[in-house]
């Protein structure tokens, strides 16, 4: 049980970002995960309700990462700026990106510079896709699930199929109802990949 919740774990935060979101394209299909709606879904689906949004060409490179995170933060709403739980969302992919461009336009660099951006935090969440940045509040992002109400809807559960069927395999089953929501739409700066 404890291996499949990890599994789980794991799928349920790259739908917290990456639900029904391509990376690629900011479409539906291709590399969009289709558990449940996430973070960056809601965000391309509010449209022109956001703050900012910065439609970027092509991949993230060392070579372009500074611009795009001057042009997120550049773009964003003046009155995320201050606030306590203001953050610059993205993948760890990206962030090591940062790192690289760092190291080359200003040699080694400490940690604590490189883990924030004109001096806004960044956050890298395991689940974010590449070449998507998020600048907003922390309680501007909601995820919510139903663990205690429908009993149907909410379940945990290993089947070992040697019983029935006389095969070695032990299957694994979590269920549960999940959904997210972005609060305010105009206090989001993002930038994704278009194309």
């Amino acid at each position: 049980l404890q291996y499949i919740a990890e599994i789980a774990a794991q799928d349920v935060e790259k739908n917290l970002w990456q639900g029904l979101y391509d990376y690629t394209d900011q479409g539906t299909d291709g590399n969009a995960l289709t558990g449940f709606g996430g973070f960056t879904s809601k965000i391309v689906a509010a449209g022109s309700d956001i703050g900012n949004d910065d439609a970027l060409t092509g991949a993230t490179t060392s070579a372009n990462i500074l611009a795009r995170l001057e042009a997120l933060v550049g773009g964003a709403p003046s009155y995320l700026f201050g606030e306590s739980d203001a953050y610059i969302y993205m993948s760890p992919g990206m962030k090591q990106l940062y790192y690289a461009a760092m190291a080359e336009t200003h040699g080694p660099v400490l940690g604590e510079v490189v883990n924030s951006y004109a001096g806004i935090p960044i956050v890298t969440p395991r689940g974010m896709a590449a070449d998507t940045f998020v600048f907003t509040t922390a309680r501007n992002l909601v995820f919510g699930t139903d663990l205690s109400g429908n009993d149907f809807a909410t379940q945990a559960g290993v089947v070992d199929l040697n019983e029935s069927t006389l095969e070695d395999v032990v299957r694994g089953m979590i269920a549960f109802t999940a959904g997210t929501a972005i609060i305010d739409p105009a206090a989001v700066s993002f930038a994704g990949r278009t194309s």
